[in-house]
């Protein structure tokens, strides 16, 4: 198993995670008068599951005796709701997308693939969700 590749795949997952905790928060707070409050509530929960889902990887990254970014990816803040929910499932997406690509990684590491695989499915339920409010 390469370790390096594996720090990296999962530096770039957590980068990804802070990137959406951000996000989907200012998303809460902005939406304020523009989204029903089961909405707008269901997004700050978003945004700390997502909180939740970097600190899982903060500590596997710690567990290898690396050190866990501390930067973002982008953060798209957007200006209407549906906007918002747009930027939010395409950060989504994308989170899905890495988190199916480094299962890969990490086979012969049993405890990291099945965190990885725990956070693919809350990904892809909540991949589910943004996709039905749009759908709306």
């Amino acid at each position: 198993m390469d370790v390096q590749r594996l720090v990296e795949a999962l530096n770039h997952a957590l980068a990804q995670e802070l990137a959406a905790s951000i996000q989907f928060f200012w998303h809460h707070v902005l939406s304020q008068g523009r989204a029903s409050p089961v909405l707008r509530q269901a997004v700050k929960q978003l945004a700390i599951q997502h909180m939740r889902h970097a600190e899982v990887l903060a500590e596997r990254i710690n567990h290898f005796d690396a050190i866990p970014t501390a930067q973002p990816e982008e953060i798209r803040i957007a200006g209407g709701f549906l906007d918002m929910l747009r930027a939010d499932l395409s950060l989504q997406q994308q989170l899905v997308a890495s988190y199916r690509a480094y299962l890969d990684l990490c086979r012969e590491e049993p405890a990291t693939h099945h965190q990885l695989l725990h956070l693919l499915t809350e990904e892809e339920e909540n991949l589910d969700v943004l996709q039905s409010w749009l759908d709306q």
